[in-house]
């Protein structure tokens, strides 16, 4: 068979190190390689084997020629390389669209005069990187991670790790620190799709309110490209209608198990970008429960939040409109009083608090063992069950609180050695009237280490995860007299209580209200404001109708 070359023609791009392989096919095993500019290419060939290599020189065609020695019909072939430098850079990518946090691929392609390809393993002689085309220093380090895709040399993953819309081009820098960059390719990260609650359990007639999130934002360019569609395994055990506003509100149905499936799709290809998936289960009540007071000890003057748990088929039910009536009520009325809010009384604590009122705030009042008792009443509608009423009792130890009695000023018998509440892992600023660079804080304590507590030069308190105790000196540098003691507690939050929680606001437009979120340790004392490293998740059921305003970490909230 006569002798034929692969490839038959090629680029080549001038660099020192690079080399372009032709194989010789067929034919015998004795070959004759020449070319006709030797000045172009280091062309070579071994005896016996069916490999020439070319190092290119200069720029410049040459033509490489391969002779049969051994077949008369032998002709010469030959193969075209073109010595080129770039002149095109190319940047295509497998999606213009990926979810925060996702991936996709970038391809990069260099071309020469006549937009030709170099093959990828030539880019490995040339400096390619991918950058973000934005004035933002911070957009172009934070925005996404590009990290070359391993034994490649033209392809590029890409993860976004900010929402927003990028340029991203592909620059080359060549020796002279000269640049060549490819068209902006227009990328845009969205927030990952999700749905709150991401499941349903809840009795039959109760109303979910889901709320979709993520998914492109209104600045993104595709948003009227996309279409969400929605698909219920089992109408007769769910229904889900969408309100003027864009939520969903979905009505439990018949007791059974079904799946909502959300879907973002582009309307033109109807090709999938991304789903969400809600398990939902309607079933019996199980049991009632009132939240954290299993055999709970709390001071006396400590004012709690009582909540209810209602449980379907032994797992917390999702937070929907159910048709139940909920009664509070309390025997111990000299120990315990409820009231429907914080900071505020109704009647001597024996009345009952109905519909509107599915959490009641409790205040102890002297030490001793108080009851409380929570009626929940199923109200019949399309599906009535056999059982229509649920009970629950939790007993609180009231205990009175450590004090003891300090000389104080005339006049303002007020205590000199308050007990600050710092929860693990968090910082906090002891606030102070006088010049902080006057001061001096040092730590002290009876053990014979501080364990978890830190107090840096300004003020600030840091502790780890450890739980400990000390107290904090403070000093006047300028007056040896002024001193004081701060006692510090590391302690676990133990209720998060919202001062109108659980309870209907009716509020007109453009009006506001302020929301009073206390922290409380184990046995109801509260935690500062200002407290910094903890994480408080919020979510509005509706942000078409209602907005937020973070006033103070984590204790204020105006909406």
């Amino acid at each position: 068979t006569d002798v034929e070359l692969e490839p038959k023609e090629a680029i080549l791009f001038l660099h020192p190190d690079n080399v372009l392989t032709i194989d010789v096919l067929y034919g015998s095993s004795e070959f004759r390689v020449t070319n006709n500019d030797s000045t172009l290419a280091e062309v070579r060939h071994e005896d016996g084997t069916r490999k020439v290599t070319v190092r290119p020189k200069q720029q410049g065609n040459v033509r490489i020629f391969v002779e049969d020695l051994k077949l008369e019909s032998g002709s010469r072939v030959y193969c075209d390389v073109s010595i080129v430098g770039p002149r095109y850079v190319e940047l295509t990518a497998a999606s213009n669209i990926i979810e925060e946090g996702k991936e996709t691929q970038f391809t990069v392609n260099v071309l020469d005069e006549r937009r030709r390809r170099f093959s990828p393993d030539q880019l490995r002689w040339m400096n390619i990187n991918l950058q973000i085309d934005s004035d933002s220093a911070y957009v172009r380090e934070r925005a996404l991670n590009v990290r070359r895709v391993p034994n490649s040399y033209n392809l590029f993953d890409v993860r976004g790790e900010l929402v927003g819309e990028y340029k991203i081009v592909a620059v080359m820098t060549d020796e002279k620190d000269e640049k060549m960059s490819s068209s902006g390719f227009e990328l845009s990260v969205y927030p990952p799709l999700a749905v709150f609650p991401p499941s349903i359990f809840a009795a039959s007639d109760c109303v979910t309110v889901l709320s979709v999130e993520g998914g492109p934002t209104s600045r993104s360019r595709i948003l009227n490209k996309i279409e969400l569609l929605t698909k219920i395994s089992k109408p007769n055990v769910v229904e889900m209608s969408r309100s003027d506003d864009g939520h969903f509100e979905v009505t439990a149905g018949a007791v059974g198990e079904a799946s909502i499936v959300f879907e973002l799709r582009f309307i033109d290809t109807q090709k999938a970008i991304a789903s969400v998936t809600v398990p939902v289960t309607i079933g019996v009540i199980s049991s009632v429960e009132i939240a954290g007071l299993a055999n709970r000890r709390v001071h006396v003057g400590a004012q709690l939040r009582l909540v209810p748990i209602v449980r379907i088929n032994s797992v917390s039910a999702s937070q929907s409109s159910c048709p139940l009536e909920y009664i509070w009520s309390t025997t111990q009325t000299q120990s315990l009083r409820l009231y429907p809010n914080i900071g505020g009384y109704a009647g001597d604590g024996t009345e009952d608090f109905q519909q509107h009122n599915i959490g009641v705030n409790a205040t102890a009042l002297r030490p001793g063992e108080a009851d409380v008792t929570l009626k929940i009443r199923v109200v019949c509608k399309r599906f009535c069950l056999s059982k229509t009423e649920y009970t629950a009792n939790a007993r609180l130890h009231i205990v009175p609180v450590l004090a003891i009695e300090v000389p104080t000023y005339v006049g303002y018998p007020a205590s000199t050695s308050p007990l600050l509440l710092i929860p693990p892992g968090s910082e906090y600023q002891l606030p102070s009237k006088k010049d902080a660079a006057r001061l001096r804080f040092s730590l002290t304590s009876c053990q014979s280490t501080v364990r978890g507590i830190e107090v840096r030069e300004n003020g600030r308190i840091v502790t780890s995860s450890e739980r400990g105790r000390a107290s904090v000196v403070i000093e006047d540098t300028t007056n040896e007299l002024e001193v004081e003691m701060i006692n510090i507690v590391v302690a676990n939050v133990h209720a998060l209580i919202v001062g109108q929680s659980q309870k209907t606001l009716f509020l007109p437009v453009d009006a506001e209200s302020t929301l009073r979120i206390y922290l409380q340790d184990q046995v109801g004392r509260e935690f500062p404001k200002g407290i910094q490293g903890l994480k408080l998740r919020y979510h509005v059921g509706n942000p078409k109708a209602v907005s937020y305003t973070h006033l103070t970490l984590p204790t204020i909230y105006s909406v």
